[in-house]
C-alpha cells in the first residue's frame, strides 16, 4: 500500500490492480482499516488513502484485528460451541499451542516488514 514512502497517498483501484484482488473487497478492508484508525481516507479530487501513522509501527496482527474483528483468534479450532479449557475440542491444546506462537510472530511483524518482502520478491522477479 505505500512502496514510495509512508506519507504516500495512494488509490484503491490503483492497489487492487497491483494485488489483482476486486476493487469491492478491497475497499471493504480499506473501510475497516479506516475504522481501525491506520488509514485516513481522503475524499474528492486528488484523494485516495493514507497510513496514520508509519508502517514501521502498524503491526500484522493490529491490521488482522482491524479487520477480522477482536474475537479472530479466541474460537474454537473446529467451530465448537462448547470448546474451552474445561471441556476442550480433541484440537484444543494443539491450536492453543499454535495460537500463541502465530500470535507473537504477527505481533512482531510490521506493515514495513511486509513491504520490504514485497519489494524483494519484485526485484528477484526482475530479469
Amino acid at each position: 500500500m505505500a512502496p514510495e514512502g509512508e506519507t504516500t497517498r495512494f488509490q484503491a483501484k490503483s492497489v487492487c490492480e497491483k494485488a489483482g484482488i476486486p476493487e469491492s473487497f478491497t475497499r471493504k478492508i480499506f473501510q475497516s482499516l479506516v475504522n481501525g484508525g491506520f488509514l485516513h481516507a481522503v475524499r474528492g479530487p486528488g484523494g485516495g488513502y493514507a497510513l496514520t501513522k508509519p508502517p514501521t509501527e502498524i503491526t500484522l496482527y493490529e491490521v488482522i484485528l482491524a479487520v477480522d474483528g477482536p474475537n479472530t483468534f479466541s474460537g474454537c479450532i473446529l467451530g465448537l460451541e462448547q470448546c474451552d479449557s474445561e471441556q476442550p475440542c480433541p484440537l484444543h491444546q494443539t491450536w492453543a499451542r499454535g495460537k500463541t506462537t502465530l500470535i507473537e510472530t504477527l505481533e512482531s511483524k510490521t506493515l514495513d516488514d511486509l513491504i520490504e518482502t514485497t519489494r524483494e520478491r519484485s526485484f528477484s522477479d526482475l530479469p
